[in-house]
């Protein structure tokens, strides 16, 4: 063998060697966030028109299919998925499940979807948060504390992870 076989088979060896690498760095980077995230969490207390408190969340999905939230507990109970369908008869409409889409979002939010919550076990007093369990059709359970707001007031805090 010359000189110039063997430089160009150690030169295309750790061009396959760095590409390798970068896939790995590139797979280890995905794998270290969540699979699913939920943001801005917040309910919303009674209100003379709505007797029940209101859950709005925003759904972050990276990963690579669909998912889909199925159900939120709190310390008193089930909550129920819903949507509002607006126009001149706005009605209230309990969903099965709401989907997210693979590398997607969806934010549940006054006027859309949002998480009646039946008896959340605690007072719903602004400042104060109450703990939220999500469950996803493939990604199991994630716990929230999710803020109590004044809807007037409009202050949306962060969820914090559990």
């Amino acid at each position: 063998m010359n000189v110039r076989v063997i430089s160009r088979k150690l030169g295309i060896a750790a061009m396959m060697l760095a590409i390798s690498l970068c896939i790995g760095l590139r797979a280890d980077a995905q794998s270290t966030r969540p699979n699913i995230e939920i943001q801005d969490a917040w309910i919303r207390p009674p209100t003379k028109l709505t007797p029940e408190p209101y859950a709005f969340f925003t759904i972050i999905n990276n990963t690579d299919r669909d998912e889909r939230l199925v159900s939120v507990v709190s310390r008193g109970g089930q909550g129920l998925l819903s949507h509002l369908h607006p126009g001149l008869r706005p009605y209230i409409e309990r969903v099965q499940y709401i989907n997210v889409p693979a590398f997607g979002s969806v934010r549940l939010k006054p006027g859309d979807h949002f998480v009646i919550l039946r008896d959340p076990g605690e007072d719903l007093i602004p400042g104060f948060s109450v703990r939220l369990t999500l469950r996803f059709e493939n990604a199991g359970t994630r716990e929230i504390e999710a803020p109590i707001s004044n809807q007037l007031l409009g202050n949306m805090g962060r969820a914090k992870p559990q």
